[in-house]
């Protein structure tokens, strides 16, 4: 029961912020100058699918990304002994993890547009 009510805590924050991020992006994304970068450096795990995926897997992407990280994070932060150093390595493990998902998300935007001859 001690671990359970941080990770609700921190998947409802991961969801929450999940939701505000979604929404900027939306909001960013579709206008007069249409970018990919912000969705691919907000949401990599969902950008970098094939483009062809099914909807329901791109929106299950978008939607537990956050929640995920808030749940790990609310998890680290009940263990009493060397709180400290367990909130900072995994933040560390997250920030490297989403960094490598940008960076591949980019690559298969870059794969997918000269596919489309360059466009």
């Amino acid at each position: 029961m001690r671990i359970l009510k941080p990770t609700l805590i921190g998947t409802g924050v991961g969801f929450g912020v999940g939701v505000i991020v979604f929404l900027v992006v939306v909001l960013t994304s579709f206008g007069p100058s249409e970018n990919a970068f912000f969705v691919q450096l907000v949401f990599p795990f969902a950008a970098d699918t094939n483009r062809t995926s099914n909807a329901w897997v791109i929106l299950s992407l978008l939607f537990l990304q956050y929640p995920l990280y808030g749940a790990l994070m609310g998890i680290a932060s009940n263990s009493k002994r060397h709180r400290t150093v367990i909130l900072l390595a995994l933040l560390a493990l997250i920030i490297g993890g989403h960094n490598a998902a940008v960076r591949s998300a980019r690559h298969a935007d870059a794969m997918w547009v000269a596919s489309q001859g360059g466009e």
